[in-house]
């Protein structure tokens, strides 16, 4: 599937990021787009799943996982 936007910072997508299975909603509705993470020092991996919705359109939706490894 593909989803397209015109606008800066995707503001006409509703952006959900999931860390370690656990939603992390945007704090920034302007900065959605963006996803800090830290490993804290630890060697691992954690997974990232990423599902974007078009607000203005109807059933648009993709979403997607990847996982990222961390070695201290």
């Amino acid at each position: 599937m593909f989803l397209s936007t015109t606008e800066q910072n995707f503001i006409d997508l509703f952006v959900n990021w999931s860390l370690n299975n656990q939603s992390m909603p945007p704090q920034d509705f302007a900065k959605q787009d963006q996803l800090y993470i830290s490993s804290g020092g630890q060697s691992g991996s954690t997974p990232i799943e990423l599902k974007l919705e078009g607000v203005e359109k109807l059933l648009q939706q993709v979403s997607g996982k990847i996982n990222i490894f961390f070695q201290n």
